[in-house]
């Protein structure tokens, strides 16, 4: 067990170090996975031991069973992922919006959810999350005149705008924001810890001249606002 967390600790630490993002939020990220991975060495450790000591050739039978676990703990990793992120943009969906609100506002939520809800989506743990004093913004987006690209350019061309909206609204936010996609030309975005209405405002605003500016899509350019 000790081996295990001081080499998840080091791991953790050289992607925190390389990626920029805390070393908090990734172990919140990949606890799970590693858990179930860990585990199954921990509780396969003394079987192993035994089976070295005794038949050291039988050792070659358990690399299959290990990576069982393993596979099995990633396809619950990406399933889970998957439930409450948008396909195309990687952003959170209606399902992971609406549990950070009700986080937000001390709602119970589902009582099916299982509490750990918010942990793909945020990169925090529900138990240890904290948000900043002040009111909460929320704002609804949509794009003005989308059809009219999906028309004209076709359905990739619309795909890709609504891919790049999707960047120009997140690097607009701050960082305890939430940029979520409802569907279609639908976006969200949550905001914790406003002072005043009057930020509330100026935020808007900056969301809406990030989307104002051009976009250069299949040689075209295409001047899409948001309401």
């Amino acid at each position: 067990v000790s081996y295990f967390a001081v080499n998840l600790f080091l791991v953790w630490q050289a992607v925190a170090i390389w990626t920029g993002v805390s070393l908090r939020a990734i172990a919140l990220r990949e606890w799970k996975v590693e858990l179930q991975v860990v585990g199954a060495s921990v509780v396969l450790a003394p079987l192993i031991t035994v089976v070295m000591k005794h038949q050291p050739y039988l050792i070659i039978l358990f690399i299959p069973v290990l990576l069982v676990f393993y596979r099995s703990a990633l396809a619950f990793d990406e399933s889970e992922w998957q439930s409450l992120h948008d396909p195309l943009t990687a952003l959170p969906n209606r399902k992971a919006l609406r549990r950070q609100a009700e986080l937000m506002l001390g709602t119970p939520g589902d009582p099916h959810d299982g509490g750990m809800s918010s942990l793909y989506a945020t990169g925090r743990s529900p138990a240890a999350m904290s948000f900043p004093p002040g009111r909460i913004g929320l704002f609804l987006l949509d794009l003005d005149r989308f059809k009219e690209v999906n028309d004209t350019l076709g359905h990739a061309a619309g795909d890709e705008l609504i891919r790049e909206v999707a960047q120009r609204l997140s690097a607009a936010v701050r960082s305890e924001d939430m940029v979520a996609r409802l569907g279609g030309d639908e976006f969200a975005v949550l905001l914790p810890g406003l002072p005043d209405v009057e930020a509330a405002q100026q935020l808007a605003q900056r969301l809406l001249d990030a989307v104002a500016v051009p976009f250069r899509l299949h040689g075209f350019t295409l001047d899409v606002e948001a309401s």
